[in-house]
């Protein structure tokens, strides 16, 4: 950012991003006023951390299990075919209208920890649906 010819300058990633971000921060050399990140990545909690979980942490780590073995296969499809999985969704509107519906109704199926999810009236998501085709067919955004 310096060599751009800015001497302060604040820093925001998300996903991947956030990782490059946080470098960003740490390295800053008195330039990058704060950082923003969407995705924190952090290392396993140690023994001592795991032996004293709350009800409600414990309550929280068998939801992720859960997601973990129920509901993460459509992120590993994204993370290691996401060409094939865009051409799919964008050739095809019955396609992508079973993708987006089957990953909404996937939270109403898993434990909630307690909290509420709900899904939005059927012909909220079929216009969303339709809009999503028409950005996909169009290449603009739809309104």
């Amino acid at each position: 950012m310096t060599r751009l010819g800015y001497d302060r300058y604040f820093a925001q990633g998300g996903d991947w991003g956030g990782m490059v971000t946080s470098v960003i921060g740490a390295q800053n050399l008195g330039h990058c006023a704060g950082v923003h990140v969407n995705l924190v990545v952090v290392g396993p909690p140690s023994d001592e951390m795991m032996a004293s979980l709350t009800p409600e942490e414990q309550a929280s780590l068998a939801h992720f299990a859960v997601y973990q073995e129920q509901g993460a296969g459509y992120a590993e499809i994204q993370r290691t075919r996401p060409q094939t999985l865009g051409y799919g969704l964008a050739d095809s509107p019955v396609g992508q209208m079973a993708w987006i519906m089957e990953n909404s109704r996937a939270g109403q199926r898993m434990p909630s920890a307690g909290r509420e999810f709900r899904l939005r009236p059927l012909a909220r998501q079929c216009d969303d649906l339709l809009a999503q085709q028409c950005r996909c067919i169009l290449g603009a955004p739809v309104p």
